[in-house]
């Protein structure tokens, strides 16, 4: 059984958890949803011993102390009280007992160990033998060619299924799931929640999604979390049919309204977007696995301006990950590129982005009108990292990464900075209000560190958009975003194509993203592209519930 009671934690000045309590029995999963930003992260770091903070005395339920980490209320794993524990008790049981797959994919992974020797280690350190290190990957879909790989040359879902792995190693008897299918395409994500279904009678298991549909698959009783505070929780049936709360009503609202037009994000409803007009010219520019080179005399649209690709190929560790892509992406216009975890999508995106070095094929960016580039600061891809915090700077607050990204532009343009202070912080919250991030002076000043998945994607969108950037490329934006911070980003970005400034290329497993925001659609696989049709894109979403 685990049991939380009356758990407060405060984060500097903020406090992120407010009284909170709930139990889970052995054999049941509880599920935790709610916005980015409520809290729900910071709980389970807290209750897997990962927070390493001070208790400080409770007065009337609220924590009131100084420091980085206090908190107040306990947390007990049967007979186990975690926040009171020693370290190396810590230690002990999460090792043995306890199974942890967090959200932040980018740190998670020893940098310098390859995926075979985090599961050696984790076996070793449960007094298991290491031979059971490769069926352990076997059974959890890990192909022979991923073990001996180091996590920099994994992919955001491949690092994904690793760490599902490395959480069941174990047969923990308590197991608790940060977003554990975000980044996963639908097959893998259906393979990892039957492993999640194996076994669970006898364990406690916490899930904290903001994916309502799969809530609704594996859980037995749902918990939302709103501002700190657990706002309502109850059985799955119950809280879907006939919710108490008006915050728990308007979630399944947006939910409903999505289910019924279409609009689906990621497992996460989404309100109606206009549909972006499929039938363009320059939809349909891929043949036979690869598309061709922009030819003036035939396409018309190829006049513009806009991303050039020609001849992309790409090899990792002497294996051929992408081979002789050639595309045109006209401003104004937005590409989606979509495929299995482990075909190559980051990689593209990175190379686009100049993070990886193009060393056979070429990406340029062509503007036959103006072919110095006038009004741009630069011509480089700019790129929306699939890995937020890996993006940025842990000791930066918020402030300073836009501020910083302001100087850079401020630099570029060959200008002086800002005539005041204050023009700064008024583009700094305009940029933040875009993006659906808080605009109050405590936000501003957060550490990077202390932001949800959510809030950091949605930052680092928010410094892309700092130089006017005439190229977004865009790896899984909306990952980690809950249901209305996802519609808010979808149109931001439709908002940003439909303004005929910027060409998009977005990289996603996400069907629905595909549909409603793709003019040029492709399908990556083997390294090479092929076009990607209406119905295809139907018939691979997931489907809603």
């Amino acid at each position: 059984m685990i049991r939380v009671e009356r758990l407060c934690l405060r984060v500097f000045d903020n406090l992120v958890l407010r009284d909170i309590s709930f139990q889970v029995d052995r054999g049941e999963t509880l599920a935790l949803v709610g916005e980015s930003g409520g809290g729900k992260t910071s709980l389970a770091r807290l209750m897997a011993g990962l927070l390493h903070g001070q208790p400080s005395r409770q007065q009337r339920g609220c924590v009131r102390a100084r420091g980085r980490f206090r908190w107040s209320g306990t947390i007990r794993f049967d007979g186990f009280e975690i926040l009171r524990a020693r370290p190396r008790q810590v230690q002990a049981f999460r090792v043995r007992e306890l199974g942890w797959l967090p959200q932040a994919l980018s740190d998670a992974l020893n940098p310098n160990l390859t995926v075979i020797q985090h599961v050696q280690e984790l076996l070793e350190a449960g007094s298991r033998t290491c031979a059971d290190a490769h069926a352990l990957c076997v059974a959890h879909h890990i192909p022979a060619d991923l073990h001996h790989r180091y996590p920099s040359g994994l992919s955001g879902g491949e690092i994904q299924r690793v760490l599902a792995a490395l959480a069941m190693a174990n047969n923990p008897r308590y197991l608790i799931l940060d977003e554990p299918t975000a980044s996963l395409d639908h097959g893998n994500r259906e393979r990892v929640i039957e492993s999640f279904g194996k076994g669970r009678d006898e364990r406690c298991q916490l899930l904290i999604t903001h994916d309502l549909d799969l809530a609704r698959r594996i859980a037995d009783r749902i918990g939302v979390l709103r501002n700190g505070r657990l706002v309502e929780v109850g059985p799955v049936a119950t809280v879907f049919g006939c919710p108490e709360h008006d915050y728990t009503r308007k979630l399944l609202g947006i939910r409903h309204e999505a289910t019924f037009s279409g609009a689906w994000c990621g497992g996460r409803a989404q309100a109606a977007i206009p549909e972006p007009g499929l039938g363009r010219a320059c939809h349909q520019l891929v043949r036979d696995g690869v598309s061709p080179a922009p030819d003036s005399s035939k396409e018309p649209c190829r006049l513009a301006e806009g991303l050039e690709i020609l001849g992309l190929s790409h090899e990792y560790a002497g294996q051929p990950v992408l081979e002789d892509i050639s595309l045109f992406v006209p401003i104004g216009t937005c590409l989606v590129v979509t495929g299995k975890s482990g075909s190559g999508k980051s990689t593209l995106a990175r190379l686009l982005a100049g993070f990886e070095p193009v060393r056979r094929g070429k990406v340029t960016w062509r503007s036959p009108l103006h072919p110095e580039g006038a009004g741009r600061s630069s011509l480089r891809p700019v790129l929306i990292s699939q890995h937020p915090h890996r993006a940025l700077a842990p000791h930066f607050s918020v402030c300073d990464v836009l501020a910083e990204a302001f100087q850079l532009e401020n630099n570029k343009r060959g200008s002086l900075r800002a005539k005041s202070a204050g023009v700064g912080i008024e583009r700094m919250i305009s940029l933040l209000d875009r993006v659906g991030l808080p605009t109050a002076k405590a936000f501003l000043q957060r550490k990077t560190a202390a932001l949800s998945g959510g809030e950091a994607q949605r930052l680092v969108i928010a410094r892309a958009l700092v130089g006017n950037p005439c190229c977004l490329v865009a790896d899984e934006p909306t990952s980690a975003l809950d249901m209305a911070s996802c519609q808010q980003v979808l149109m931001l970005l439709d908002e940003l194509k439909r303004s005929g400034k910027v060409a998009i290329v977005v990289f996603t497993h996400d069907q629905r993203v595909v549909r409603h925001l793709a003019d040029q659609a492709v399908l990556l696989g083997g390294g090479r592209l092929q076009p990607l049709s209406v119905g295809q894109r139907m018939a691979d979403a997931p489907v809603s519930l």
